[in-house]
């Protein structure tokens, strides 16, 4: 497809970006030659991940969307388990993980980062388009797509608490989950 003018290129992408959402299978998007190049920026900063102790026995963790290149995603992995493993010092009795506002994007680096608070092993499954599916899981400081490495990361942080509760926050629900 050749674009002559301005107006023109607005159209096509608009255009597209519509066919794209009519899919609806929420996680393809259009992405322009300009949007990949502010995304995948190393100089961009990361999005921030917000953490506080409550009362001395619990831990919250607000965990952003995140759509950037491996190297982003490392980083964004680590500071991750940065801050749970600075509100690690006490009893933590329980953890919430806040999701509300993340609208998605690469969730490896978001797994990673919560790992220390999950156990080893099987998280969930994609459904594939032969409808057979695929297992999600992690294990020894990686995350893993069937037997496929995603992610990894080095100086992995282990909770101090081996067996936590775990409260997921997703916008306005709230979902118990005693991993």
């Amino acid at each position: 497809l050749h674009v002559r003018s301005r107006r023109q290129r607005q159209m096509c992408i608009r255009d597209s970006s519509n066919a794209v959402y009519e899919l609806g299978d929420n996680h393809s998007f259009l992405l322009t030659k300009e949007m990949e190049a502010k995304l995948f920026n190393d100089r961009n900063p990361l999005p921030l991940v917000q953490s506080e102790l409550i009362d001395s026995k619990i831990g919250y963790i607000k965990i952003p969307s995140f759509i950037g290149n491996d190297k982003r995603a490392e980083k964004l992995a680590i500071n991750i388990q940065n801050e749970i493993r600075d509100l690690d010092k006490g009893e933590i009795n329980l953890w919430i993980v806040d999701l509300r506002s993340n609208t998605g994007g690469n969730m490896f680096p978001m797994y990673l980062g919560l790992s220390p608070i999950l156990k080893e092993g099987i998280s969930g499954y994609f459904s594939m388009a032969d409808k057979s599916l695929k297992a999600w899981s992690y294990g020894d400081n990686a995350v893993f797509v069937g037997d496929e490495k995603k992610l990894e990361i080095q100086n992995y942080y282990t909770l101090k608490d081996s067996n936590p509760k775990v409260a997921v926050l997703i916008d306005g629900d709230l979902s118990l989950i005693h991993i």
